[in-house]
């Protein structure tokens, strides 16, 4: 006889299918200012830390350093961004946001809050606060894709 997966009683399926939803709507509406999903997680990423190199966006978002190479690139090539390079180390450039990429970070986080995708009722003050401790848990607690 085979384990069963029961999947009303699997959080890892759920937090799957929570975060899958999550990433069609953020798409659709970065979309709505000319960005692919990654694009965004670069622009979100700097919007909540401007100055971060692109090593620090890596281990924030979590995505590939190729992924978050070519996201950057082409924010640059848009005028979202800036490299500056690094005071302490020339091999690392720090990216800043222009006013367009301000502007377009703006834009979308006001899109997603219209819509609803920053939260809903049932998550709110303390509530939310201790949903994300117990996200943080298991972020922090759960083995990477890099351990398997």
């Amino acid at each position: 006889m085979s384990p069963t997966f029961n999947l009303d009683r699997s959080w890892i399926y759920k937090v799957t299918v929570l975060a899958d939803r999550v990433a069609r709507l953020t798409s659709a509406v970065a979309a709505t200012q000319g960005l692919n999903l990654s694009q965004w997680r670069v622009l979100a990423a700097l919007g909540d830390t401007d100055g971060l190199t692109a090593s620090q966006v890596v281990v924030i978002t979590p995505m590939d350093k190729g992924i978050v190479s070519r996201a950057v690139k082409t924010l640059g090539e848009r005028g979202m961004l800036l490299r500056e390079a690094s005071q302490a180390d020339a091999r690392q450039s720090h990216l800043r946001l222009t006013g367009e990429g301000r502007e377009t970070f703006e834009a979308i986080v006001a899109e997603l809050d219209r819509v609803g995708a920053h939260g809903v009722p049932e998550l709110e003050g303390e509530a939310l606060d201790a949903f994300l401790i117990q996200l943080d848990a298991l972020i922090a607690g759960y083995p990477g894709a890099d351990s398997l």
